[in-house]
């Protein structure tokens, strides 16, 4: 995701570093931090932009959009494709997993 995008540049780079994870003003940076910003959370924007439209055309109907993780409200441009943005999605189910897994054992 957005955080290991920016934690990759900034571990295997010799002279890069975190920055916030926040839309830049503009896509075209004027300085490093906002360079990087702009490629990673406008690149994201992107990517996330057209694997939904690809995955609606092969279904060829409307499909439920979900925005998962800590970081999904980043991307705010991306509103108008998710129909629900929950944050906590992926880890409420690694609980249901876990319950499950455990009250199976009982």
């Amino acid at each position: 995701g957005l955080r290991t995008a920016i934690k990759a540049l900034s571990q295997n780079t010799a002279k890069l570093f975190d920055v916030p994870l926040e839309m830049p003003r503009s896509a075209l940076g004027t300085n490093t931090v906002t360079a990087i910003q702009s490629g990673i959370v406008i690149g994201y924007d992107g990517l996330v932009r057209s694997m939904i439209e690809a995955i609606r055309q092969e279904l060829g109907s409307p499909c439920l959009a979900v925005a998962t993780g800590g970081l999904s409200f980043v991307i705010t441009s991306l509103k108008e494709y998710f129909q629900v943005v929950d944050p906590q999605l992926t880890l409420d189910g690694l609980r249901f997993i876990g319950e499950h897994i455990t009250n199976g054992k009982k």
